[in-house]
């Protein structure tokens, strides 16, 4: 979802839209609301780390690929490391599926990417 900042702090509706700038989340936005669930996973929600910070990997994916490859979209290297972080987070006795889970993005990571293509973020 977008949101429209037309310079008045008032009021942003949909009629901002005409006149204000779209706002939308990038990799930087999506990795710091995963990079939260890894670090509220040691107490508060230790078994929704790893199921959240999934979910959101694949809504960044979707909309990676909803918006035609929108630069500065895509998920990054830095992105895969912390929802593997997150899922090796989960306590394994309680969510055994969880290291399946991380086994199974670390290989979609393998096929998405040649390891000489990953670069850090800058």
């Amino acid at each position: 979802e977008n949101l429209y900042y037309n310079g008045n702090t008032d009021s942003q509706s949909e009629d901002d839209s005409e006149t204000g700038v779209i706002v939308q989340p990038d990799a930087t936005c999506y990795n710091t609301v995963i990079e939260g669930w890894v670090h509220c996973s040691k107490e508060q929600h230790p078994d929704a780390a790893g199921p959240q910070a999934q979910a959101l990997l694949d809504r960044m994916d979707y909309m990676y690929e909803l918006t035609n490859h929108t630069p500065g979209l895509e998920p990054t290297y830095e992105t895969y490391a912390l929802v593997l972080q997150a899922w090796s987070k989960q306590r394994q006795y309680q969510s055994p599926g969880a290291c399946f889970a991380g086994e199974a993005l670390l290989e979609r990571l393998e096929q998405e990417q040649s390891p000489r293509e990953w670069k850090p973020d800058e």
